[in-house]
């Protein structure tokens, strides 16, 4: 079991009831989400670590431990989303293989934080606002489409055309792709797919969710689905680049990993740059460890849609790699490749 996921109703509770304290006695934890024997006995299980799966409760809520005390049977919470998030990369770093790379420039540290991701994800938005029929515009479509779809009747034909246009003006049409050589229809198993039932909590990502990362673990399996969909359907294996464009256009719930939002990642040790649970896990944590900041782009860029979390991350780290490495493309996902 993931560390946090026994106690995902402790993280629950805080983002819910927190405030910016929170001194609760060991009883009440008891009836919320139950302790450890060890959390009676041993100090260190009140440690900001990120070692145990406690801790992790607290701390995917944005909560460190400002004091306790096991003989009264008490512990104060204090509400310090940065620091929390210091604690879960930390352990990120020591575990090999996960969480941000340890090998990171001092521009890259300076662009970990939020305020250079909104402030690039700002511009992206005025952007597309000059111009109301900007090709950016193509995702709020296919999105809208499937969001109505998925609250009435479907017509299939009708959403495979809206994914096929979306993917088009995505760059995923260019030079020898696949897609190119195939009609809209290719889209029909998929599009029947991603509407089912089993997916709709993905479209629904709060803030709970995005802390404990329990999400991620869903969209690996339905991009697994999707794949394999595409396989009968083509003969060819679909990239991550094209299973995340399809997963953002329809489902909103993952961001597209595509060159620009790859090297971004990279650079500002948000994420690892692949497409894999454990960064979607850190991109989650980076939303809701930020949450308010993050909200109220969200509120700006959802006057004629509204944008889901994931959306909001990836125009961020498209237009923050955009503005510093022109010389990856005239466009966003040109030339990336459409099957593997």
């Amino acid at each position: 079991m993931p560390k946090g996921d026994k106690y995902a109703v402790l993280t629950d509770y805080l983002i819910k009831n927190g405030g910016e304290r929170r001194s609760m006695t060991f009883d009440m934890l008891e009836g919320i989400c139950g302790l450890p024997a060890s959390a009676y006995q041993y100090p260190a299980c009140w440690v900001n670590s990120a070692q145990n799966s406690l801790c992790h409760g607290w701390l995917l809520a944005g909560y460190v431990v400002e004091q306790c005390s096991i003989p009264a049977r008490q512990v104060t919470f204090r509400r310090d989303p940065k620091l929390a998030r210091e604690y879960l990369e930390q352990e990120s770093r020591r575990a090999p293989g996960c969480g941000p790379s340890r090998r990171r420039t001092a521009s890259a540290d300076k662009g970990a934080e939020p305020e250079a991701l909104l402030r690039a994800g700002e511009g992206f938005l005025e952007r597309m606002e000059d111009d109301p029929h900007a090709r950016y515009r193509f995702w709020e479509h296919c999105y809208l489409a499937f969001s109505a779809a998925r609250k009435g009747s479907a017509d299939l034909d009708f959403l495979s055309l809206h994914l096929a246009w979306y993917l088009a003006s995505w760059g995923m049409l260019r030079g020898g792709a696949f897609l190119l050589q195939k009609d809209y229809k290719i889209h029909l198993p998929a599009a029947a797919l991603l509407l089912e039932d089993r997916w709709s909590s993905l479209t629904e990502l709060g803030r709970g969710s995005l802390a404990r990362g329990d999400f991620a673990g869903q969209v690996m399996e339905l991009s697994g689905e999707l794949s394999q969909t595409y396989r009968r359907e083509a003969g060819e294996t679909p990239s991550d680049t094209l299973l995340t464009k399809i997963l953002l256009g329809t489902l909103g719930c993952v961001p597209a990993y595509d060159r620009y939002f790859k090297w971004a990642a990279r650079e500002t040790g948000v994420a690892r740059g692949a497409f894999s649970k454990g960064s979607l896990q850190a991109l989650g944590r980076l939303y809701a460890g930020h949450w308010e900041a993050w909200e109220a782009l969200r509120e700006k860029c959802s006057r004629r849609v509204v944008y889901p979390p994931m959306k909001i991350i990836d125009m961020c780290l498209f237009q923050y790699s955009l503005e510093r490495q022109p010389k990856l493309g005239a466009g966003k996902g040109e030339a990336d490749q459409v099957f593997v």
